[in-house]
């Protein structure tokens, strides 16, 4: 029986169909000895490139801007370097000439020098992703956010905020994501969160979003668990370090 042939797309919507087609899903992946699997920048490139190739479809980054960014000092005494880049992708099909482009952000964070690495290969795998439809699942980070929890302030300065005082953006976007039905039960739930001990302006968005995606799968999982109880296993949970999968899912609502 003779090979298939490739098609010859006539321009680079047609090339990425084809590599559409091809590649539907890529199966996560356990390592590094991280408790969780993950869709890696080497299971993207080994599922795509192929077909790539045989259509004569490349990537490379046209544009990158680095946007602010501050390191801190997490609760065990270390200083995390943080990175956040905006980058421009090309996807360009070279028998044709013609180009798509996709923009995406990377954030990477590092107490050595990887943080613009991490940056980096999370704009990449988005990159990937995102215009390939490529499924994997959740996708949470290779690095335990419990190594990156801001520190205290010094000199005794108080970091506690007042019930019922959050950042609106922050609740105003877990109402529109239709995280909660409402403000009310927004502020409720946040209320008995950990962040109660975050200074004001520096909760993340991304962690109040994947807090209370793990509230609800609780709330789900176990309907008769009282609300005292919940909260209780919630920040424990939380507290150890156990919320990478809430952490991706809130990456992925906010549009990575």
């Amino acid at each position: 029986m003779s090979e298939e042939k490739a098609p010859e797309p006539k321009n680079v919507y047609e090339a990425i169909n084809y590599v559409m087609q091809k590649v539907g899903y890529v199966q996560k992946e356990a390592s590094g000895g991280v408790p969780y699997s993950y869709a890696s920048e080497a299971a993207l490139i080994r599922a795509i490139r192929p077909h790539m190739v045989e259509v004569g479809l490349f990537i490379y980054p046209s544009e990158l801007t680095e946007l602010p960014s501050e390191p801190f000092t997490s609760q065990q005494g270390k200083v995390i370097n943080v990175t956040k880049l905006s980058v421009r992708y090309c996807f360009h099909h070279a028998p044709s000439g013609s180009e798509f482009f996709v923009s995406v952000i990377g954030k990477g964070m590092d107490t050595g020098d990887k943080d613009s690495n991490k940056a980096m290969t999370g704009a990449y795998k988005y990159a990937i992703r995102q215009p390939l439809m490529i499924e994997t699942g959740d996708d949470p980070d290779k690095t335990s956010n419990g190594e990156f929890e801001r520190t205290k302030p010094e000199h005794g300065e108080s970091i506690s905020r007042l019930e019922n005082q959050w950042e609106k953006d922050i609740v105003d976007k877990l109402v529109d994501l239709q995280l909660v039905q409402a403000r009310p039960h927004a502020v409720n739930i946040l209320n008995r969160s950990p962040f109660m001990s975050v200074p004001y302006h520096q909760l993340e968005m991304v962690e109040a979003v994947a807090y209370i995606i793990g509230w609800q799968q609780l709330k789900e999982s176990l309907p008769d668990m009282s609300t005292d109880e919940r909260n209780a296993a919630m920040n424990k949970s939380w507290a150890e370090g156990n919320n990478e999968d809430c952490l991706a899912k809130a990456i992925e609502m906010l549009g990575g």
